[in-house]
């Protein structure tokens, strides 16, 4: 009976053909040891786990102490032969996670290989990489068992990556476009080929290409800064943070039962904010304040895709109202930018105003050459609504709304949301009430093509 021998080497994960061996069919499978151990090119007397290939993907052990022909082997099967070397077990057991360590395991790797490509989900735009993690921009592709557990996939990932810590990853399905789909939870049973998911077509590899090819699939990564079972626990918040002549987006995890005073303290601590700077938390939408928030809002009723905005407040002397800033283009339908509030104080004029707005934006004065100032009411869409400011004109002046004698809680309840209710000023006997319905928009073209993007909304990718 005609055999052929193929060895399976551990280390270097391959599976060669070393030759073959004319046997009696009644031999037994451990006679021929010596004759496969020089074959293989190891010691004499070394173990060997030995094993009938069924096809190319599936094999089946051999008992050494009975007979080829009580095994159902024939002329021309072929043997698999994995040796045991103690030499190698150190080795063996520094391999990366999610190697085959036996020949049982390769051969289950064949049949349930997957390629796989981990992109981040969230790369530096320059293709920079962050100082915290070494390779967070790098893309990893692997060729794993589908068989193989969520912790084994993570730990083999995070060794590609130069990661001390593979629960610091957070995995995410993706669309054949390689769009987002859902984040992977870590539980002990999900396996690799639950991450992948089921593919909404039938691959069909080209003509003359090998039939058993198919595309990688892909699966972003994220680097978290806390283990993956204490981010679930907590909720992430972006924000949109705002200080005198600096604008940035920052990240925070919170427990998911905070306030929006816990979240605010967070933001504002992550951004480094002076504690001598008040300041205010907004919920924005299409560029424009719609609420903000007291400090007592509890964070589990507020939507996950809502935009933050946390503005450190300049405190100026004689300030009398606090009005809400825009920024359009042309006409109030067309706004972009992060909106603010900025202090109102009594008896400044116009030009004023625009040096210390100018101040806190961080514009050069080129920049300011282009910027015209307008009051506009909120919720106007059309050109005409906006009125400009000139220089001499008094913005606190042009806010006023009407002296009244008392004013009573009740009379605001209409006030738009999102802005200062009326505040009132003592002028004399009387009281003056600011406008609540009027924002000042700065009127000039968009700086940069970036804009605040709501997380439900996803990009559009065009052939040609």
């Amino acid at each position: 009976m005609l055999l052929f021998i193929k060895a399976f080497d551990v280390v270097s994960q391959t599976l060669t053909i070393k030759g073959h061996l004319q046997v009696p069919r009644m031999m037994l499978p451990r006679d021929i040891f010596p004759q496969v151990a020089e074959m293989l090119g190891v010691p004499a007397g070394t173990d060997l786990r030995i094993f009938e290939e069924v096809h190319a993907t599936l094999i089946s052990p051999i008992d050494p102490s009975r007979p080829f022909a009580t095994q159902e082997m024939t002329d021309g099967d072929i043997m698999a032969v994995e040796p045991v070397l103690e030499d190698a077990l150190a080795t063996i057991a520094a391999l990366p996670p999610g190697t085959p360590r036996s020949v049982a395991e390769y051969y289950e790797y064949l049949q349930n290989r997957a390629d796989v490509v981990f992109k981040p989900r969230h790369p530096h735009p320059d293709g920079s990489e962050s100082p915290a993690h070494p390779n967070p921009t790098r893309e990893v592709a692997l060729s794993l068992s589908k068989r193989v557990r969520y912790d084994d996939v993570a730990a083999r990932v995070a060794h590609e990556l130069g990661l001390d810590d593979p629960m610091k990853l957070r995995f995410t399905s993706t669309y054949v476009s390689e769009m987002p789909r859902s984040v992977i939870r870590p539980t002990p049973s999900v396996t690799l080929g639950d991450m992948l998911g089921t593919t909404p077509y039938q691959f069909r590899a080209p003509m003359g290409a090998d039939p058993i090819a198919a595309p990688p699939v892909t699966v972003l990564y994220e680097v978290l800064d806390v283990s993956i079972k204490e981010f679930e626990s907590k909720r992430s918040v972006r924000a949109t943070v705002l200080v005198p002549g600096k604008e940035e987006t920052v990240d925070v995890l919170v427990p998911k039962t905070s306030t929006t005073g816990t979240v605010l303290a967070a933001l504002a601590d992550k951004a480094g904010i002076s504690a001598d700077l008040p300041v205010r938390l907004y919920e924005v939408i299409g560029h424009k304040i719609t609420r903000e928030f007291a400090g007592h809002e509890s964070l589990s009723v507020i939507p996950e895709y809502t935009m933050f905005v946390v503005q450190a407040v300049p405190v100026v002397n004689g300030t009398v109202h606090h009005v809400g800033v825009v920024h359009m283009n042309r006409t109030p339908s067309l706004l972009h930018g992060t909106p603010f509030k900025f202090p109102v104080v009594q008896g400044e004029p116009m030009a004023t105003t625009k040096k210390r707005v100018q101040q806190y934006l961080g514009y050069s004065d080129k920049d300011m050459t282009k910027v015209a100032f307008k009051l506009v009411p909120l919720g106007a869409l059309s050109e005409q609504a906006a009125k400009e400011v000139e220089d001499e004109q008094v913005l606190a002046e042009l806010l006023v709304s009407g002296p009244v004698v008392a004013v009573s809680p009740p009379a605001y309840a209409d006030a738009v949301a999102g802005v200062d209710p009326p505040t009132p000023a003592a002028v004399g006997t009387q009281e003056v009430v600011y406008s609540s319905t009027m924002a000042l928009a700065l009127d000039h073209p968009q700086r940069r093509q970036s804009r605040m993007m709501s997380s439900l909304e996803r990009g559009l990718r065009i052939f040609n």
